[in-house]
């Protein structure tokens, strides 16, 4: 397991890349919602006035509008999609930095056993030269 933290700035910098397009994709998708109702307007005065040439030309801009709406939506549900992925990598990231600190109390406890056995052993080398210098 590798140090994670470099691959956070890359994605705080395409989080906030995403946030911004998103919101200019709501404010194109507010456009088109604009458009439709204006659409929608022309089209009642165009049936009210039973006006054929108008009622045609209402319903072909309308397909215009309603296909914008329609990327729009979409590239919402895309940055939508992109920020689930993110937080889900954000998660790992946590639970990644969670192994490394639990490996490093690991390590770190097992070094102090070492320097605990080490001691240990050259307090029992000290003990037995002390004995075997005693018997000489």
């Amino acid at each position: 397991r590798g140090d994670s933290s470099a691959l956070v700035g890359p994605w705080v910098v395409w989080v906030r890349t995403s946030v911004s397009s998103a919101m200019a994709s709501s404010d194109a998708a507010l456009d088109a919602e604009t458009d439709l109702r204006l659409h929608r307007s022309q089209l009642m005065g165009a049936i009210q006035a039973t006006n054929p040439k108008a009622l045609a030309d209402v319903l072909t801009s309308v397909a215009g509008s309603a296909g914008a709406l329609e990327a729009e939506f979409n590239a919402a549900k895309a940055v939508a999609k992109l920020l689930e992925k993110y937080a889900a990598a954000a998660g790992a990231l946590e639970v990644e930095r969670g192994h490394v600190k639990e490996l490093k109390a690991q390590g770190e406890a097992t070094a102090s056993q070492k320097r605990i056995a080490d001691e240990q052993a050259n307090q029992a080398t000290a003990q037995q030269q002390a004995e075997i210098a005693q018997l000489r």
